[in-house]
């Protein structure tokens, strides 16, 4: 959809991204549809650092002039993605095991 509708932009691209999530943030709030709080919390959680991981992507785009801070900014992120990871794996470790 976002390729789609947003084809000659990468800012509507980024936008019809954040928004689609925003929607689906706000009716899993809503809904809460897994089985246990366990498993709607880690969902939470999910969706809440893809959220941030998709406003986060306006930073890579001419927002941000300077292509070292850009840089920078992607050195965060890695980081930032690379923690969600792990705490996804620690927290499957957990709850299988």
């Amino acid at each position: 959809m976002t390729i789609a509708f947003g084809s000659s932009s990468v800012v509507l691209q980024v936008w019809i991204t954040v928004h689609t999530s925003l929607i689906y943030f706000s009716w899993f709030i809503s809904v809460m549809p897994m089985t246990d709080w366990q498993n709607n919390t880690v969902q939470l959680i999910n969706e809440y650092f893809f959220l941030f991981f998709a406003y986060y992507v306006f930073l890579f785009t001419n927002f941000v002039p300077d292509p070292e801070t850009r840089y920078m900014f992607g050195t965060v992120y890695l980081w930032l993605l690379a923690i969600n990871t792990v705490c996804n794996l620690i927290i499957a470790i957990i709850l299988i095991g």
